[in-house]
């Protein structure tokens, strides 16, 4: 996508479409960064963002293991949570 940069005062400004910002999840404030002579922008992370969610999909798990994919005598018999 093509922008025009927008004079501001003594800098210059980019205007972003409100869907792309939706559909980024930019809020109030952003992260901005000089990666390999680029621009970066990306929504600023917030402590605990999907804690929730995280939290949900324990619940669900009856028997949480340390690690699913890996399951070892010690999860099976000797972890108590």
């Amino acid at each position: 996508m093509r922008v025009d940069l927008i004079a501001i005062g003594n800098s210059k400004g980019v205007r972003l479409p409100k869907a792309l910002l939706a559909q980024c999840g930019f809020t109030a404030s952003a992260e901005l960064e000089i990666r390999d002579g680029e621009l970066v922008l990306r929504p600023v992370a917030t402590p605990r963002q999907r804690w929730a969610e995280a939290a949900r999909a324990l619940a669900e798990n009856p028997e949480p293991r340390l690690f699913d994919d890996a399951p070892t005598a010690f999860d099976d018999s000797e972890w108590t949570w």
